[in-house]
């Protein structure tokens, strides 16, 4: 099987896209498998435990799969110097092409643990669907489960912050506003 097109473009190789599928059917499995021991805890009035479990191993595996390898792309930007020395950094250094792969990396890693985070939606709703004869159609357990979520994600990436992640903001936005003086010939 040959894989589409947008892959490709995305710059993922075979043996990425193999992964990310492999590790796509690990989740389901486990989901699959949780799905009928979260049912049971939730059975005996435990669904915050079994929400705030699956959160927490979100936030472990953001924080090992996600911001870890987001911020360890900018290693290579660890010395400001280097950064301050170059007429165009952002050309010299390539910045603007690591923050682009970084941030669809992360974004990709977001989304796929969003992914997961639904199936625990839909496996609350369908045990409370269950219990009761009318149907809970309610997002306010989506929502509130992704602002969560968000908030973990959000937390994790400020606490690993690198220090020198913010010069490396710096230069790229100066390129950028330097690129738009030239283009629209604007004189400061």
């Amino acid at each position: 099987m040959i894989p589409s097109k947008k892959f490709w473009r995305a710059g993922m190789d075979f043996v990425s896209i193999r992964m990310l599928f492999s590790k796509a059917m690990a989740i389901y499995h486990l989901v699959q498998s949780s799905w009928l021991s979260a049912r049971t805890l939730c059975k005996h009035g435990l669904e915050s435990l079994v929400q705030e479990h699956f959160l927490r191993s979100l936030e472990e595996t953001f924080e090992k799969n996600g911001a870890a390898k987001f911020w360890r792309q900018f290693d290579a930007y660890s010395n400001p110097v280097s950064l301050e020395m170059n007429e165009d950094p952002i050309q010299e250094n390539g910045v603007q092409q690591v923050l682009c792969k970084a941030l669809e990396e992360i974004s990709l890693e977001r989304q796929y643990q969003e992914k997961c985070l639904l199936m625990l939606v839909h496996a609350l709703q369908s045990y409370k669907d269950g219990m009761s004869e009318e149907s809970h159609k309610s997002d306010a357990e989506r929502i509130y489960l992704f602002s969560k979520y968000q908030l973990r994600v959000s937390s994790v990436l400020m606490a690993s912050l690198p220090q020198h992640f913010p010069e490396i903001l710096h230069w790229y936005f100066k390129g950028r506003l330097e690129e738009l003086k030239y283009n629209y010939g604007w004189r400061m």
